[in-house]
């Protein structure tokens, strides 16, 4: 029998509250919602949202799966939405970016970039395959 697509994992997975995951798929829906929301609306979207709660862990993912230039990347815009410590809930994130005007275009057109550039498909498959039925 095949193995879902990690795409399919994560649809499956994605309203899930992270506290009841396990690790490996904690960093799968992480992994996968930092690429599904930047590719829709950019970093600001992603830090606005509810997938932005778990930046840390996208870090975490991208890092395990050898991806440093989008660790980088996600590390690079938590530290422009709190520089001093990074809020882990969508409101107050809000808030931050509504009164500081922060700008993430420079970090949008990486990522983009980065998605052409290498097999980031591959890498989040590599993280399903972490995970046990």
């Amino acid at each position: 029998m095949n193995k879902p697509s990690a795409w399919s994992i994560f649809e499956g997975l994605s309203d899930s509250d992270p506290s009841v995951l396990t690790e490996h798929q904690r960093l799968l829906v992480a992994f996968a919602g930092v690429r599904q929301e930047v590719s829709s609306g950019g970093f600001d979207s992603y830090f606005r949202n509810s997938y932005g709660d778990e930046a840390g862990s996208a870090v975490e993912a991208a890092m395990r799966v050898g991806c440093e230039a989008l660790a980088a990347l996600i590390a690079e815009g938590m530290s422009r939405v709190g520089p001093s410590r990074f809020p882990t809930d969508a409101g107050t994130r809000q808030e931050l970016l509504d009164a500081s005007g922060v700008e993430f275009e420079d970090l949008d057109e990486a990522f983009y970039a980065l998605e052409a550039d290498q097999d980031l498909e591959a890498l989040m498959e590599s993280l399903a395959t972490l995970i046990s039925d």
